[in-house]
């Protein structure tokens, strides 16, 4: 959680200096970073809040490189690290891994073009979050590999999109296990945003829900009261952003520094 908060504030005009205390915090406590996911999710944060030069953030990446086979398949981990793990290996130029876990991503869709936290899990579903970050990520690496793997990665956004699409509760919402899915709305409303749609109904479903005297954002399980996590989550969405522009944000800062 810190991490997410780490990156979506420092997009939205959050300075290094800002978020400094947290960013040490993350960098003094490596060792919770006991997943490619975690370590995925670390790096990936780095590239986008500008301490990817620390060396625990080098080091981090090395380690993440190791869990990942030669085919791009990485074990004991599911969809949404996979996403994490592609965005991780682009911003640290690793472009050639990246397209290889991002092929991999491609065949843990659902044949829906849904996806699961794990393929073929009889004990979940098909969900907006992980659909969503995924189309996301295969996304960031379309350009990455030859033109057969680009023309697959396509083929994937689109399933996964219209999977998004179908799924989509009167136009602005996702529902997962009978309850209103606030993760999978936000996640949602950046993926279809990314792949040219309105996502404008979404958008004022989410900030409907905002609490006018804290500006936090209720979950499912936290009743009328805010959740930092669900809050966390809509901030991007929110203000018209998707994980497009944080990678775009990275090759800016890599621009400015060259």
């Amino acid at each position: 959680l810190t991490l997410e908060a780490i990156a979506n504030l420092s997009i939205l005009g959050y300075s290094k200096s800002d978020l400094q205390k947290s960013i040490d915090w993350t960098i003094a406590n490596t060792t919770l970073l006991n997943s490619a996911a975690l370590k995925a999710k670390f790096v990936f944060t780095a590239y986008v809040a500008g301490f990817s030069e620390d060396p625990s953030v080098v080091a981090q990446l090395q380690i993440m490189k190791s869990d990942v086979s030669e085919d791009g398949t990485v074990e004991n981990t599911n969809n949404f690290a996979y996403g994490y793990i592609v965005l991780a290996l682009i911003a640290g130029g690793q472009d050639e891994l990246a397209n290889k876990v991002a092929l991999r991503l491609i065949n843990n869709a659902e044949v829906s073009g849904g996806y699961r936290y794990i393929k073929g899990d009889n004990q979940s579903m098909e969900s907006a979050d992980v659909t969503s970050f995924a189309l996301m990520a295969i996304q960031a690496s379309l350009d990455l590999g030859t033109e057969e793997d680009q023309t697959a990665k396509q083929f994937s956004i689109d399933k996964s999109k219209q999977w998004l699409i179908s799924n989509l509760v009167d136009g602005d919402h996702f529902q997962a296990y009978d309850n209103i899915d606030m993760g999978g709305t936000s996640f949602g409303a950046m993926a279809l945003q990314s792949t040219g749609d309105d996502v404008a109904k979404m958008q004022a479903w989410l900030a409907s829900f905002i609490d006018t005297g804290n500006a936090g954002l209720p979950s499912p399980w936290s009743g009328d009261d805010a959740d930092v996590f669900t809050t966390v989550q809509a901030l991007l969405p929110l203000s018209g952003i998707t994980i497009a522009d944080l990678m775009s944000s990275i090759d800016s800062q890599s621009s400015s520094t060259n």
